[in-house]
């Protein structure tokens, strides 16, 4: 169930920022788990994490948010 969520959020996603910037930015990124009010999404390096939070966490918070309104943050880590 989270895994079809995740893909409704990816496509969200997608479609918000376009086909580049989404292979770009998040492609990469991983649903690791979902938590009451709290999403973990990982991806492979630091300098995405940086940006991603830096450019988009508000948009990935929103679009987490369509699917389910409970979710108030996201935790982005960094895969070892």
């Amino acid at each position: 169930m989270e895994q079809d969520r995740w893909s409704r959020v990816k496509g969200r996603l997608r479609s918000s920022v376009g086909e580049d910037v989404y292979t770009s930015w998040f492609a990469r990124m991983d649903l690791e788990g979902v938590q009451d009010e709290s999403v973990r999404l990982s991806v492979p390096t630091r300098f995405l994490k940086s940006w991603i939070q830096a450019h988009y966490a508000e948009r990935v918070l929103s679009c987490w948010q369509a699917e389910m309104p409970e979710v108030h943050r996201i935790d982005l880590t960094v895969r070892t």
